[in-house]
């Protein structure tokens, strides 16, 4: 008999003239022979997972698990296919009846976890909301308490600052009547002071006038005493001149005299060195000649 085998699917032959498994697509089989055909085509399993976050919240995981051999050339993985997968097509699929089973009771269990994860979440989140309704109400009580604090003590300021108030408006009362007075009292010095200015500057125009008067009579009597002095200093400056013309004069004879006697001098000693160096030098000889020359001899 002549079997084929479809696109996705192979022919495991045993039998007479097989020493294992021999695996074709096509092929006769003959007597003593035993065909089985197998789909590799892979097969999905899918499954919902009830999980839960790391914050305790629940979520479906969907899960999808692929079987299927692996296709290679050699044909070792066709090999144990055919020899392990395809007589277990019917265990696979109770097998795969029975994860489901198993995996929607751990389903439900994590939904149970869950809902109790829930519950204990939301009790908690009561008793926060408790507490902090606690704390709003207390902090409320104080805020209170210190809003009747403030109102009282700005009352207070309030009765302070009128106390203040009255208490400037009379010291200003007081200031304005001693400004007043001071006025008054100014207005009264500054009547008599005028008084005492015009006597005082008549009484100064007056002493002017009588000073004016003696500084003329004295500019007058003061112009003649210069004028006399002026001519006392003509007079000894005349005298002074006469005087130093006089020992000019004399110095100048004298000047002329000590003049006369040095020329005399250097002539007198021009003529010893003329008759020095007549006689040779010799000095005996030099003052023989003076003493017979002036009649010493």
């Amino acid at each position: 008999m002549y079997r084929v085998a479809k696109a996705s699917e192979y022919l495991a032959i045993t039998g007479v003239g097989i020493k294992d498994i021999k695996l074709a697509k096509k092929s006769w089989i003959f007597p003593g022979q035993s065909c089985t055909k197998f789909d590799i085509s892979p097969v999905n399993y899918t499954f919902e997972v009830q999980a839960m976050s790391a914050k305790k919240l629940p979520f479906i995981l969907p899960a999808v698990f692929t079987i299927g051999p692996r296709y290679d050339d050699d044909d070792d993985a066709l090999l144990k296919y055919a020899k392990l997968i395809c007589p277990h097509d019917g265990l696979t699929k109770q097998n795969a009846a029975k994860i489901d089973a198993e995996t929607k009771i751990i389903a439900i269990q994590r939904e149970g976890e869950g809902k109790k994860e829930e519950i204990n979440v939301k009790a908690k989140v009561k008793i926060y909301e408790n507490l902090r309704e606690a704390e709003v109400a207390e902090a409320n009580a104080e805020l209170a308490q210190k809003k009747a604090g403030w109102t009282q003590a700005s009352r207070v300021a309030e009765v302070e600052l009128e106390k203040a108030v009255a208490l400037r408006d009379a010291e200003l009362q007081r200031e304005v009547e001693r400004m007043n007075a001071l006025a008054t009292t100014e207005k009264l010095k500054a009547e008599l002071l005028t008084k005492a200015s015009v006597e005082y500057d008549t009484k100064v125009q007056e002493a002017n006038w009588d000073l004016y008067n003696k500084q003329k009579a004295a500019e007058g009597v003061l112009y003649g005493r210069e004028k006399e002095a002026e001519a006392q200093m003509a007079a000894a400056k005349a005298a002074f001149f006469a005087r130093q013309q006089a020992a000019d004069a004399e110095l100048y004879g004298k000047q002329k005299e000590a003049e006369g006697m040095m020329a005399l001098a250097k002539a007198q000693g021009f003529y010893l060195k003329t008759l020095l160096e007549a006689v040779g030098g010799d000095y005996g000889a030099l003052r023989d000649y003076l003493m017979i020359n002036g009649g010493m001899f």
